[in-house]
């Protein structure tokens, strides 16, 4: 998948913020869009990006954020009244609760599944736009995930969850000389953690990561999440929710790691706001 400029929105990073979410307007890349994992290969000067299109049923909790019907974001079912994804996802200031919707059940990201209106968004109240600390939201939809082979919850981590490697899904950008366009089906890209003091070497007088951040992604580069990719999933092998993607500089770039809101580390305010 592919980057905006900090955060992975789709279109609400106003070129400056590099954002994982995607939209089709200016108004989705700075609302930030989070949709898509990607493969970018870098020889021979090739500018194609590659990833595994994946069944819905391999990460049936996956959704696709839409505001005013275009993806914008990832996002995830927390259960069946609730779905998280990153707070830069929902900031928008010329957007209320009624312009979101998600897609569920679907590995496509326009067609099929079942649409769902959100009625509620409860961001975190310590979010910093400045470093993306904290950042995460929750939102209620109407009607309820009906769940199936199709659509199911994802599981929070315990203290003892497996971080090693994490696998991040999305429907986001796939080619480095077109990072606008997203992917039309699910994809997913397969990510090594990076020791965290690493990763703040790497941005260091660049950005701030946080001690709520993780950071997933490979030292010479060539795989990550990417514009389109913001909110959605970060999950290990047992499928249990490691992260949420939330921004990086520059797409699949050697020494810069994407960096994802710990969900470890914000497991208790989740479950404050989704009791189903």
């Amino acid at each position: 998948m592919i980057l905006c400029n900090k955060s992975r929105k789709a279109d609400e990073c106003n070129f400056v913020f590099y954002s994982h979410c995607y939209e089709n307007n200016l108004l989705s890349l700075i609302v930030i869009s989070e949709s898509h994992l990607i493969v970018v290969t870098h020889e021979n000067e090739s500018n194609s990006a590659e990833s595994d299109d994946i069944e819905i049923e391999i990460a049936p909790f996956a959704l696709s954020l839409r505001l005013n019907n275009n993806h914008i974001c990832g996002a995830t079912i927390i259960n069946s009244k609730w779905g998280m994804t990153a707070a830069h996802c929902v900031k928008s200031s010329i957007a209320s609760v009624q312009n979101y919707t998600v897609r569920s059940g679907s590995k496509y990201r326009e067609t099929g599944g079942s649409i769902h209106q959100l009625t509620e968004i409860v961001s975190h109240e310590n979010y910093s736009s400045l470093d993306s600390d904290y950042d995460v939201a929750v939102f209620q939809v109407e009607p309820k995930f009906k769940f199936s082979s199709l659509s199911q919850p994802i599981t929070l981590p315990e203290d003892d969850a497996d971080v090693t490697w994490g696998a991040a899904i999305g429907w986001g950008g796939f080619d480095v000389q077109f990072e606008n366009v997203l992917s039309d089906t699910l994809r997913m890209v397969l990510l090594p953690k990076v020791n965290w003091d690493e990763c703040v070497a790497d941005y260091i007088n660049i950005f701030t990561v946080t001690p709520r951040q993780l950071c997933y992604g490979y030292k010479e580069g060539g795989r990550d999440t990417c514009k389109g990719d913001s909110g959605g999933p970060l999950f290990n092998r047992d499928k249990i929710l490691i992260g949420i993607t939330s921004w990086g500089d520059d797409c699949a770039q050697s020494n810069s790691p994407g960096i994802y809101t710990d969900v470890q580390l914000i497991k208790d305010w989740i479950d404050m706001h989704t009791k189903d």
